[in-house]
């Protein structure tokens, strides 16, 4: 999901284990707007009994603080 909407995802359900479900897209929204988009996905997620929200949580973050050329060997 973190892909379709273009933002960190993260799991607060509890529930235990990995579940799957398919979402599907009409050819056109191939054109649609993000916001549209978006809105899909929610109610789709809102369909399957879910809640897709917005706010802040921790998400793990790559920093490279430093980077050298490679010595000749």
């Amino acid at each position: 999901m973190s892909g379709w909407l273009e933002r960190p995802v993260l799991d607060r359900t509890g529930l235990q284990g990995s579940f799957d479900f398919e979402y599907r897209r009409s050819d056109e929204d191939t054109y649609a707007s993000s916001a549209d988009i978006e809105s899909s996905i929610f109610a789709g997620i809102h369909g399957i009994g879910l809640k897709l929200g917005k706010g802040k949580g921790p998400i793990e973050t790559l920093v490279i603080d430093h980077v050298e050329q490679p010595s000749p060997n």
